[in-house]
C-alpha cells in the first residue's frame, strides 16, 4: 500500500469518526441508551404484595406493599376495599424479549362504576421506580431504567416503541380475595405475569 493510499484510507476513517460521533452528540441526551443493559434483568421478581384487612367499624383496606429487586420493602399504601375482584394495570415493556414491569394502578369496580387509584406514589422515589433498585444492581441499568421510567411518565407511546420496544398496558385481574390472605404479584424477565395467594406478607 503506497502512502498516498494509506493518507486516503486514513482521511476516510476520520470522516466516518466524525460522522458518528456527530450523530451521537446531536441527538437528545434521552435518546442515548443502552438497551442491552436489561439483560442484566433478574429473571423473576416479586414488586408487589397485597391482602385484604378488616377494621373494627366493619370496613376493610387493601394493605399494599412494595419491595426491591432483593425483597427489601420500598413503599406501602393502604386503599378502601369495596368487595368484589380486584385488578392491577400494568405498563410492560418489551426491550428485545425481556420485559420491565411497572405497577400503574389498581382498578376495583363498583355499581358498574370503577374506581382506580394509582400507585406511582408508594414505590418512585426521586424519578427512580425502586422495585427495581438492588445493593447489587448495575449503576448503568439503573440510569436507564430511570430513563425509561421518565418516558411512561410522559405518556409518549410512540417515542417508547422507538428507542425501547413495544409497551402495551395489561391488567391482570385477582378474583375476589380471602380477607387476611397474602397476594403476590409475580414478574418474569420473560413476560409472564400473574398473583400467587399465600405468601408471607
Amino acid at each position: 500500500m503506497n502512502k498516498k493510499t494509506i493518507i486516503i484510507a486514513c482521511g476516510a476513517a476520520v470522516i466516518v469518526i466524525g460522522i458518528l460521533l456527530w450523530w451521537l452528540l446531536s441527538r437528545p441526551a434521552s435518546e442515548v441508551i443502552n438497551i442491552e443493559k436489561f439483560d442484566l434483568l433478574k429473571e423473576q421478581i416479586v414488586p408487589m404484595r397485597l391482602k385484604v384487612i378488616g377494621r373494627s367499624d366493619g370496613s376493610s383496606q387493601i394493605a399494599v406493599k412494595f419491595f426491591d429487586v432483593d425483597g427489601k420493602a420500598v413503599g406501602r399504601g393502604e386503599l378502601p376495599y369495596f368487595g368484589g375482584s380486584i385488578t392491577q394495570r400494568i405498563m410492560d415493556v418489551n426491550i428485545n424479549g425481556r420485559h420491565v414491569f411497572f405497577p400503574r394502578e389498581m382498578i376495583q369496580l363498583i355499581n358498574d362504576d370503577e374506581k382506580s387509584t394509582p400507585l406511582q406514589d408508594c414505590y418512585v422515589k426521586d424519578g427512580f421506580p425502586m422495585i427495581y433498585d438492588s445493593q447489587v444492581a448495575d449503576p448503568a441499568l439503573k440510569d436507564e431504567i430511570r430513563r425509561l421510567y421518565s418516558h411512561i411518565l410522559a405518556g409518549d407511546t410512540a417515542r417508547l416503541h422507538k428507542l425501547y420496544g413495544t409497551i402495551r398496558q395489561i391488567d391482570i385481574t385477582l378474583g375476589e380475595p380471602t380477607e387476611r390472605v397474602n397476594y403476590s404479584l409475580n414478574v418474569k424477565a420473560s413476560g409472564e405475569v400473574g398473583f400467587k395467594g399465600g405468601e408471607i406478607f
